[in-house]
């Protein structure tokens, strides 16, 4: 939607719009051993804007998305 009033306001924007999104999740078939949980989270990253040639903007979200991964996957969730 953010990407979407954007384009509204200005057609040609070149404005990226980035997004993050985490959510718990329960297994629904039953686990047993140490290493099993019914619980495991999704995290997922999305960036949307206009590329103004070359794969430019391909190119730098995709590094800085990958860049930005290891400090999401080290800290701990909030429900822990």
């Amino acid at each position: 939607m953010r990407r979407q009033e954007l384009i509204r306001q200005q057609p040609r924007s070149t404005q990226r719009v980035s997004m993050a999104a985490s959510q718990r999740v329960v297994r629904a078939q039953t686990f047993e051993g140490d290493a099993s949980f019914a619980h495991f989270e999704l995290f997922g990253l999305i960036t949307a804007g206009r590329d103004t040639g070359n794969l430019i903007f391909e190119r730098e979200r995709s590094s800085s998305t990958f860049a930005s991964r290891p400090t999401f996957c080290t800290q701990q969730p909030a429900w822990r």
